[in-house]
C-alpha cells in the first residue's frame, strides 16, 4: 500500500470512530458495567450549558466575560465547590474572589447570582 493510500485509511478510520460517539460524547457519560449491574459513569467532559452561562454571567456584569474560556473554568471550579458540599456563604466568599478581577469587582449579591448561574448551567 502506497504512503497516500494508507493515510488515506487511516484518517476514514479516524472519521468512522469520530461518528461513534453517541450519547457518551454529547452527555459526557459512559455506561460502565460491573458485575451484573451497569452503572453511568461521568467523564467530566460534558460542557453544561455554557452558551446559558455565559448569557448568565453577562446579565450581571460583562466584564466577567472577557474571557469565556476563563469564566467557565472558574465556573468549573465553583461547581466543584458546590458539589463537594461546601456551604453557600464560602462558595458565594471564593466565587466573588475568583470572579474579581481586572474591571470587575463583584457585590455579595453578584457572586450569589454568579453561583446561582454555576449551579444552573454547569453543575447539572
Amino acid at each position: 500500500m502506497t504512503r497516500w493510500g494508507l493515510a488515506a485509511v487511516v484518517l476514514g478510520a479516524g472519521v468512522l470512530l469520530a461518528g461513534c460517539g453517541g450519547a457518551a460524547q454529547q452527555t459526557g457519560q459512559v455506561p460502565v458495567q460491573t458485575g451484573t449491574a451497569t452503572t453511568v459513569v461521568s467523564t467530566g467532559s460534558a460542557p453544561g450549558d455554557q452558551a446559558g452561562y455565559l448569557s448568565a454571567l453577562r446579565a450581571i456584569n460583562p466584564g466577567l466575560v472577557s474571557n469565556e474560556s476563563r469564566a467557565i473554568d472558574r465556573g468549573k471550579n465553583t461547581c466543584q465547590e458546590i458539589k463537594a458540599g461546601k456551604d453557600a456563604a464560602t462558595v458565594a466568599s471564593n466565587a466573588s474572589q475568583r470572579f474579581s478581577g481586572g474591571s470587575v469587582t463583584l457585590t455579595a449579591e453578584q457572586a450569589a447570582k454568579v453561583v446561582d448561574a454555576v449551579r444552573q448551567h454547569l453543575c447539572g
